[in-house]
């Protein structure tokens, strides 16, 4: 599956690239939020920390998606969960 999976990102990478336009633009990039939604809710796009066995997938499909929708996993809500030491001093501040 991560073979066919890359492919797809690849085409979609060069579709955005393609300079046919911001309509094609926009569209690849509803067209794969849809689909990386789809397999987050799946449970097959998710985060190493909560499935290590996801780790490869995981990390190729954001390797690539970043390179031409760098903000595509933070819009989503997907990033991986910050660090307990990260979020200790908004519970001391709200205490």
């Amino acid at each position: 599956m991560l073979d066919l999976w890359v492919k797809i990102i690849d085409i979609m990478d060069r579709l955005m690239n393609s300079g046919q336009g911001d309509s094609l633009e926009e569209a690849v990039r509803e067209n794969l939020k849809n689909v990386v939604l789809f397999m987050a809710s799946s449970g097959f796009l998710v985060s190493p920390t909560k499935d290590a066995s996801k780790e490869n997938l995981w990390n190729e499909t954001w390797k690539r998606i970043d390179r031409f929708l760098p903000d595509l996993k933070s819009d989503l809500a997907l990033e991986e969960p910050r660090g307990e030491e990260e979020q200790a001093p908004t519970v001391e501040a709200n205490a």
